[in-house]
């Protein structure tokens, strides 16, 4: 399966490559300007990452990078990091980092930046570090797996921070995100076991108004009640 983390960038390659080869149709201008050998090493790019291979993948995007010029070197250079964080060598993905130039990328890329950088600040135990930087909310017109990503980060930090409301409203934001069956399912038991952990008289601390209430009121009558509930009774409710 592909790692959420990678779905972004694999659609701008497939976007890319389409408009490369399938597209006579657009002004040239629009088109990015790809040899047939960078295309095809994009391609073999995204189907190791398709396939899990994600350190072998980003030893590619840093070879093109290496040949070419900016804004391109850099998104390349991003996008290596990007795959090697997904590895878990964070030491290569901060190398890589580092030598990204964020002036002249698109803003998806600048995005994408961002998120890499507080996924590493995660990875350091600097979860403050991480909400420092995903501060506010992502741009209304990111790409909406950029979007998750971005809450789903913030998510684990108020975790890691304790402040369990904040790590449940970002929980809240992200399944609205998702369009998997099964992925939102478990953001929502996510959901529900961080509310549930939390002292009752705290669920009942918001305006009626909030677009986090209906959570709030069924993590209430679950604590209250002493129901027991696992993952059957959240897909039958």
């Amino acid at each position: 399966m592909i790692d959420r983390r990678a779905s972004v960038r694999l659609l701008l390659i497939g976007v890319l490559l389409t408009l490369l080869f399938g597209c006579a149709q657009q002004p040239r201008e629009k088109i990015i300007p790809y040899t047939p050998v960078q295309s095809k090493q994009l391609a073999k790019a995204a189907a190791l990452e398709s396939q899990g291979n994600f350190s072998a993948a980003a030893a590619i995007y840093e070879a093109l990078a290496a040949s070419a010029v900016s804004p391109k070197r850099d998104e390349w250079l991003l996008w290596a990091a990007d795959a090697y964080l997904q590895d878990g060598d964070t030491d290569a993905a901060r190398r890589a980092l580092r030598r990204v130039h964020l002036e002249g990328l698109p803003a998806p890329a600048r995005l994408l930046a961002r998120l890499v950088e507080a996924e590493l600040r995660l990875a350091e135990n600097r979860s403050d570090a991480a909400l420092r930087i995903l501060a506010g909310a992502p741009p209304s017109e990111a790409p909406m797996a950029l979007q998750a990503r971005f809450h789903r980060i913030r998510a684990e930090a108020f975790q890691i921070n304790g402040d369990l409301l904040a790590s449940a409203r970002e929980l809240s934001t992200l399944d609205l995100l998702l369009d998997v069956r099964e992925e939102r399912l478990d953001t929502q038991l996510r959901l529900l076991r961080t509310l549930t952990g939390m002292p009752e008289y705290a669920l009942t601390q918001r305006a009626p108004s909030d677009v986090f209430a209906d959570w709030l009121d069924l993590a209430h009558v679950l604590k209250i009640s002493g129901a027991q509930w696992d993952d059957t009774a959240l897909v039958q409710w």
